[in-house]
């Protein structure tokens, strides 16, 4: 009975230490599994916290309209100046002009360029086309910077003096004093009508 107690003894000894071996070992084997788990979760935390890439909108070229260049007129064409309706009939460069009781001359080393014009007034009320202040602005310009205004004259036909009815024609002159050089040269003059923002030229040489 001894010896059978003692090698029950034994026998249950050994069982406790393979117990101790196995949960050791079921222990080691949990913590080494463990550590994938953060860095798993730390992946997927870098992932997430990446930020996306903003799309950048590409710019769509606009075009740009080109002015038209203003069209210069010949003499004889008729043109629009608001409510007036145009026509630079004639021009010629001269010493003086003059009526049938009265002369008008350009200084001494000048002349006149005499324009002969037909003017509508296709306005509600009488006005002139011609003004010293708030009228047509007229000026001829030579070689494109030489500019000249036109002088008044007493002379009948002097369409700074006269004053239109709505839709009547009137022909009269204007004329501009120019130096005796301009009239001799060979380079352009144009002449260029203004009024209230709108313009038009006439090519006169």
């Amino acid at each position: 009975m001894v010896n059978y107690r003692g090698h029950t003894v034994k026998k249950a000894f050994l069982g406790v230490i393979l117990l101790v071996v196995l949960t050791a070992c079921t222990s080691t084997t949990g913590e080494s599994a463990n550590p994938d788990t953060p860095k798993e979760s730390a992946a997927v935390s870098e992932a997430s916290a990446t930020p996306l890439a903003t799309p950048v909108a590409t710019p769509v070229a606009t075009a740009v309209a080109t002015p038209e260049p203003k069209k210069t007129l010949k003499v004889g064409e008729k043109f629009t100046l608001k409510d007036w309706e145009v026509t630079v009939e004639s021009t010629k460069f001269d010493k003086d002009v003059s009526d049938d009781f009265m002369s008008s001359s350009a200084d001494e080393g000048s002349k006149f360029l005499v324009l002969r014009l037909a003017v509508k007034n296709n306005g509600t009320e009488d006005a002139s086309f011609v003004e010293m202040f708030g009228g047509t602005e007229i000026k001829a310009v030579y070689n494109s910077k030489y500019e000249y205004t036109p002088s008044t004259t007493l002379i009948k036909g002097d369409l700074s003096h006269e004053s239109i009815s709505p839709l009547k024609t009137s022909k009269g002159f204007s004329v501009i004093e120019v130096p005796d050089e301009v009239v001799t040269a060979k380079e352009g003059i144009v002449v260029s009508f203004e009024l209230d923002g709108e313009s038009k030229t006439v090519l006169i040489r």
